[in-house]
C-alpha cells in the first residue's frame, strides 16, 4: 500500500494531508498567526510555588507564566495523589510541560508535566506505568485490548483509543 503525506504551506497557514491506498486518512490545518500552547511541549522554570492553589507557576517563555497543578505533575515525580506542590516542584526547577489550555482574559495558560503524545488509536503518556482503554471502546472489549497491550509492553502507559476516534 502507498502512503503519501502531501503538505501545503501558505504565509497564514499550513495544510497537511495523510493519503493512504489511494484514500485520505487525515487533514490537519495549522493557522501559522495563531499563537496556542495546546498540546505543544514547552521548556520552563518554576518561578512560583502556590501552596494556597496546591500549583505551581511555570515561564514559558511567552510572557505570563502557566498554571501548572499539582494532579497534572505526579506521574512525573512518582508520587500519589494527595501530595502537596512543594513536594512535588521547587522554584528554579526546569522541567517539559505540555499546553492544556490557552491563555484567557486574566487566566494564565493551563499546563501538564503528564506529557501525552496522541495518534490516530494509541496515545503514549511519557510518565504512566499502566496501559488503559479509552472510555470509548466498548466495555467488553477493554480487558481484552489492556490484556494484549500489557502482554506486549508491560507497564508502558499506553492509552488505546478506538479506530472512529
Amino acid at each position: 500500500m502507498s502512503v503519501t503525506l502531501a503538505i501545503a504551506v501558505s504565509p497564514f497557514s499550513r495544510k497537511s494531508a495523510l493519503i493512504a491506498g489511494g484514500e485520505l486518512q487525515e487533514i490537519i490545518l495549522h493557522d501559522l498567526t495563531a499563537v496556542s500552547i495546546t498540546d505543544r511541549l514547552i521548556w520552563g522554570r518554576v518561578v512560583r510555588v502556590d501552596q494556597k492553589l496546591n500549583a505551581a507557576f511555570v515561564d514559558g517563555g511567552a510572557g505570563e507564566p502557566y498554571f501548572l497543578h499539582a494532579k497534572d505533575v505526579r506521574n512525573l515525580a512518582g508520587k500519589a495523589k494527595g501530595t502537596g506542590i512543594s513536594q512535588l516542584v521547587a522554584e528554579g526547577q526546569y522541567l517539559i510541560v505540555q499546553g492544556l489550555r490557552d491563555p484567557d482574559g486574566d487566566k494564565s495558560g493551563r499546563v501538564s508535566a503528564d506529557i501525552l503524545l496522541t495518534g490516530r488509536h494509541l496515545s503514549y503518556r511519557l510518565f504512566a506505568t499502566e496501559n488503559v482503554a479509552s472510555e470509548q471502546v466498548a466495555k467488553r472489549l477493554r480487558l481484552e485490548l489492556v490484556e494484549r497491550a500489557n502482554r506486549l509492553l508491560p507497564q508502558a502507559g499506553f492509552v488505546l483509543r478506538p479506530s472512529f476516534a
